[in-house]
This record gives structure tokens, sequence and C-alpha cells, in this order.
């Protein structure tokens, strides 16, 4: 498996794939409801805005899970010198889940912050979501705030951070 940076630079043809993987993960129903705030599904224009929005200065960040030439994973960053480093959501696509590529895409992540010059990743995590919460916390994370009723259904969001 490949872990891969989409940017300002990838081809127009990176860009369509991961537009297609990422609906294709976010929207799937075993990942939606911990990938969505609002339950809104995700469109592929909203994703074209972002990703041929990106320039050299963006704050938004994607890596990819490659897998048999085709996108398995994504995580979505967000890297400000304000807010500092966020996890905005990481999708695996069903098929592909408990074989460590969220594992990889995370530890890919908290070495792209420590090699960006951040001492601190953190992420929002809804109490639900047993896998990203296993995942973050085995990984160094720590919890650091409950908000309440977050989630269109009233799930709780976890606020975890990782010192680097």
């Amino acid at each position: 498996m490949e872990i891969v940076e989409l940017n300002y630079q990838s081809s127009d043809k990176d860009k369509g794939r991961y537009i297609r993987a990422h609906t294709e993960i976010w929207n799937d129903p075993e990942n939606h409801k911990y990938l969505s705030l609002t339950g809104q599904t995700f469109t592929d224009s909203m994703l074209e805005d972002w990703v041929y929005g990106l320039t050299k200065d963006s704050q938004m960040r994607y890596f990819t899970a490659i897998k048999m030439h085709q996108v398995v994973g994504i995580i979505v960053l967000n890297a400000n010198v304000l807010n500092g480093y966020e996890i905005c959501g990481l999708g695996i696509k069903p098929s592909f889940k408990r074989q460590g590529i969220g594992n990889q895409l995370l530890q890919k992540t908290m070495l792209d912050a420590k090699n960006s010059n951040y001492r601190a990743i953190q992420t929002l995590v809804y109490t639900d979501n047993l896998p990203m919460l296993v995942l973050t916390i085995k990984n160094g994370f720590q919890p650091y705030r409950i908000d309440v009723n977050q989630r269109y259904d009233g799930t709780n969001i976890v606020a975890l951070k990782k010192q680097l």
C-alpha cells in the first residue's frame, strides 16, 4: 500500500479519482454518521470546489491510501498557524477496514505534522465511533473535552490531542 498526498500539483486524473473515492467513502452508510456533522451527503461539486481550489498555500491537506490501484482510505487535515494541525476526517472503504490502513494514514499524518513544525495534533471524534477512538488513543491522543449534542442526532464529540 502507498500513502500519497493530494495537492495543488496533483494531476486532474488524480483529483478526479480522489473526488470519486471521497464521496464513495464519506457517503457509505457504514461511515457517513461518523463523518458528517449535519447528516447531509457529500457531493462531487462540493469536493470539486475543495480539491480544485487547492493552492500552494492551502491549509487543507489530503492523504490517500492507494491499494490495488484504487483509493481505499482518505485522511483530511487542516493545518494553520492559528488553529494548529487538525484531523478533520478519516475514512476507509468498508471492504478494506481492519487492515491497518487507518493506522498508516494516522502515522503519516503525525509525521507530516512534526515535519511541518507543529507541536501537537488534534481531532474531534463522535463518542459512538469506537474504532476511531481506539485508534487515536492507541496512538497517544488524549481526550481533553467533551462537547454534548454535536451531531445531527445529538451524539457527543470527544476532543483529543497528541503532543508531538
